[in-house]
């Protein structure tokens, strides 16, 4: 929550969305460094603050929502949650900042909130970590490297 585009889009979801959540039986957690400034806005989210065990604590959600809709690169809440297997819904802006083969682990967060598709399949790990491990990185620097003649 450091960064101001999380910030904006973290308030533009709960302006439009946190009414719903506990008619939903959901529960909003929100958690990482600059988090506990969310207590301040709303009471509609449960806020950790810093966690300790990032594997622990994306073993206690039963999906993530990244409801990011502005900023650049890959989003990486969303990866956090495809490494650990956690359902992860997104917008269309999170969904852009990955590979298209990654898109159909991205489900549509406003569809979720207005009641729509549920469920969104949980990226493979085999898949996650061909194309986001330290190797892959490497490979695909060494490529881009090749191809400028260095």
């Amino acid at each position: 929550m450091n960064y101001a585009p999380n910030i904006v889009s973290l308030k533009k979801f709960l302006s439009q969305y946190a009414d719903r959540l506990a008619p939903m039986g959901m529960e909003l957690v929100v958690a990482g460094y600059g988090s506990e400034v969310v207590k301040t806005w709303t009471s509609m989210a449960t806020v950790l603050g810093p966690v300790d065990d990032v594997a622990d604590f994306y073993a206690s959600v039963d999906a993530v929502i990244v409801p990011i809709d502005h900023g650049g690169g890959i989003k990486v809440k969303a990866l956090e949650a495809m490494v650990h297997g956690v359902p992860v819904f997104g917008t269309e802006h999170v969904r852009s900042g990955f590979n298209p083969s990654f898109w159909e682990y991205i489900g549509d967060v406003n569809d979720l909130m207005k009641g729509g598709k549920a469920t969104v399949k949980v990226a493979p790990a085999r898949a996650v970590q061909s194309r986001f491990s330290e190797t892959s990185f490497m490979d695909s620097v060494a490529e881009l490297l090749g191809r400028s003649g260095f």
